[in-house]
Parts: C-alpha cells; structure tokens; sequence
C-alpha cells in the first residue's frame, strides 16, 4: 500500500498538507506500508494483522514474517487457508519461496505447506479484482501503435471496439444494453483503480450485445471468456452469496474459513 508523505488526516477525512521543519540528518521516511490482513469468507473475521512501514520489501523478509504470523495464528485457533495477494514481481516471488516451488504453475493449484496441519495445505491465490482489472487494462491498451495489439485466431482484439459499442448506446433512443458509461470509455489513473469500472466492461451485457458489429466478434469473445470472474469475485466479496456452509468450488468441496491478504 503506498501511502504519502505529508498529508493530514483528520477523523477520517483528508483536511490537508504539513510543512515539517528540515532535520539536519533526516531519515528516510516510508513511502509503502506491507499489511497483512485476515478475513473470513463470510467476513465474520475481517481485521488487519499486522503492518509495517518499509520502503522495499523483499520477498524473503516477507516469507519470514508471514510464517511467523501463520504460526501465531495456528496456535490460537484461527486457521489459514489460503493466502491472496496481487500480481506485483515481488508478490510472485514471496509464493514462490513460501511454496519451495521455482515456477507457478498454470494448470493447478498452487500450495504451500502448513507446518501446523500437513494435510491442510494453504493456497496462494492471485487477487481477482487485481486481475480484472489488469484484463480490462490490457484491452484499454490494444490498438494498432499502442502499447498493446491483442488478437485472437488473427483477428483483432481492440478497445475502440468498446468505444464503439459505446457510441452505439448513447445514440440509441432505447435503454443501454451494456450500461457503459463516459466513466467507463475516458479512463483516468484514479479511475483505473475502481474495480466496478473494469467488471462493467468485462460483462456479461458487453459480451453478449448484439450492438457489436460482426468484425468485432472476438474482442465480444475476450470479453465474454472473462465472465466466469464473476463465480469468484462475487463470491468473495458478497456475504450473501456466501451459504452457511461456506462456498463450493467446482469440485464440490466446501471452502470456508479463513484468508489472508496482503
């Protein structure tokens, strides 16, 4: 998390900036705070842990910390199944060195061991609102010069596909189909934070419109392909969807209880 040198912050709400007088040997002040946070599906548990204010954190000191947080959890009960983070490299090699494993495998779980319970492994699990919005970015940048150029079966892939389903909308006397916005089309950096923002985009409505005309078929095809996103981010986030029994994944095993995100 970065946080920002100066800013006031008042009951909650932001009132401003400080001018603090120089130091002669001023140390170096924080520029990101590591949090390690635990919460529950069903969100009857949801805390921060533990945080610490670093510059750069190497992966190494956060497996060290992690384990010893685990540890302190485990003992007291509080049982950790699964521990979720986003796509940053540092991130990548954390899992890599909590699981002894040199590479992250695509076409299976991905575990580390637990000391605590050897037949109860915890899996490391990438973030899903961070990878939707890394897919709607990646698509927000496929265009002929741009920083990306996506196609499928060597057809294109673009955004100005989406622009143009979004024309269609607002030039249409009936109700929207896809629900776009201006908000969702003129993406600002602030606004590329907002996961409602790129889970509008990569719907269900955008991908089924009949309002994309035939030569954008496959970017309709990349973004319907993402919609299965939605069994998991929706799961996650929304406690009633979250049964009493837990969430069942599609092997039909109950998972439930706790999580940990960084």
């Amino acid at each position: 998390m970065k946080i920002r040198e100066n800013v006031v912050i008042r009951d909650g709400m932001l009132v401003g900036f400080s001018e603090l007088q120089p130091l002669s040997d001023k140390p170096t002040l924080a520029s990101h705070i590591l949090v390690f946070y635990v919460r529950t599906v069903k969100r009857e548990v949801s805390i921060p842990l533990a945080w610490y204010p670093t510059n750069v954190t190497p992966a190494y000191q956060m497996a060290i910390i992690f384990w010893e947080l685990l540890n302190e959890c485990e003992k007291r009960g509080l049982q950790i199944h699964a521990v979720v983070a986003d796509g940053m490299s540092v991130n990548r090699r954390f899992f890599k060195l909590v699981s002894g494993s040199s590479t992250i495998p695509l076409d299976e779980p991905f575990t580390a061991p637990n000391p605590h319970a050897p037949s109860r492994p915890i899996f490391l699990c990438s973030d899903p609102s961070h990878l939707l919005k890394t897919t709607r970015n990646s698509l927000l940048s496929s265009k002929p010069g741009g920083t990306r150029y996506m196609n499928m079966s060597g057809f294109d892939v673009l955004w100005t596909h989406v622009i143009d389903l979004y024309k269609e909308d607002q030039a249409s006397e009936i109700l929207s189909k896809s629900l776009l916005t201006s908000e969702h089309i003129h993406l600002t950096p602030y606004s590329k934070m907002r996961v409602n923002l790129a889970r509008d985009v990569l719907s269900w409505r955008v991908g089924k419109t009949d309002e994309i005309s035939l030569h954008c078929c496959f970017t309709k095809l990349y973004v319907y392909s993402r919609r299965w996103w939605y069994s998991v981010d929706g799961f996650l986030n929304d406690p009633i969807l979250c049964s009493s029994r837990g969430i069942i994944d599609p092997d039909g095993f109950v998972v439930q209880n706790e999580l940990m995100t960084l």
